[in-house]
């Protein structure tokens, strides 16, 4: 099983690192897993919005999906909420993911892209119906049916991109 990360550790770790320290601390955001999200990998709240949260930001991670992907993208998700927080801070608005937000995306990471899902959130978004996810042991392509083949004819199946062996899961995010 694979250990959940700290948020706050590796906030501070890309604040350093990505933002040369000039987001607050994480003892001034609260950073926090979020169980309850379905269909986003991370949002950012710019001021608090409960009691407990005494008016810091607030950046929600989506557990559901680090979880079903062995959190794999969340140090690239928790930079993208980092970078919505830093336009709200400097430039005191909210920005979608404009001009201000890609060059900042750009310093940070070092990569200049338009905004797209990541891989995961894209194939996430695709599989959280109930049902059966079907995955490629070649290639690793994903597709999904409604129901689960009879086991009998269950390695009949090959991929309909390379030909080869296709393994069946059941949908491991279910509404």
């Amino acid at each position: 099983m694979v250990r959940t990360p700290n948020l706050k550790e590796l906030y501070d770790l890309i604040n350093r690192e990505g933002f040369d320290g000039d987001l607050p601390g994480s003892d001034d955001v609260i950073v926090v897993w979020n169980k309850r999200m379905r269909t986003v990998s991370g949002r950012v709240h710019y001021s608090g919005k409960t009691r407990a949260d005494d008016g810091k930001p607030r950046i929600e991670i989506n557990f559901r999906m680090f979880q079903m992907r062995e959190f794999e993208g969340l140090r690239a998700t928790l930079t993208h909420e980092m970078c919505h927080l830093w336009c709200y801070l400097e430039h005191g608005i909210w920005v979608k993911h404009g001009p201000i937000f890609q060059r900042k995306m750009t310093e940070v990471t070092g990569i200049r892209r338009d905004h797209t899902f990541h891989d995961h959130v894209a194939e996430a978004h695709a599989l959280r119906r109930k049902g059966v996810v079907i995955n490629c042991e070649n290639c690793g392509e994903l597709g999904r049916r409604a129901q689960m083949p009879r086991k009998h004819l269950r390695n009949t199946y090959t991929c309909k991109r390379c030909g080869g062996k296709v393994s069946f899961v059941r949908s491991p995010i279910v509404r």
